[in-house]
């Protein structure tokens, strides 16, 4: 009876593992998905800064570039 105790507890642990490996793969492709959004945005900002502004409202007729 014993035995059977330590099996099923066993069985518990080995269960939480993986749950636990499918979870950092998730974490892991979220992470991924993030940075990929983080770059992109970051181009795109750079593409607006160097945009030229011909709003009309704040008088700048110019082409920004900060870089």
């Amino acid at each position: 009876m014993s035995g059977n105790h330590e099996e099923s507890e066993l069985e518990l642990f080995r269960r939480e593992l993986v749950n636990k490996d499918g979870m950092i793969e998730i974490l892991q492709n979220n992470i991924k998905e993030l940075q990929e959004q983080l770059q992109n945005s970051y181009k795109r900002i750079e593409e607006l800064n160097n945009e030229t502004c011909n709003c009309g409202v704040c008088g700048a007729q110019y082409i920004r570039n900060n870089g």
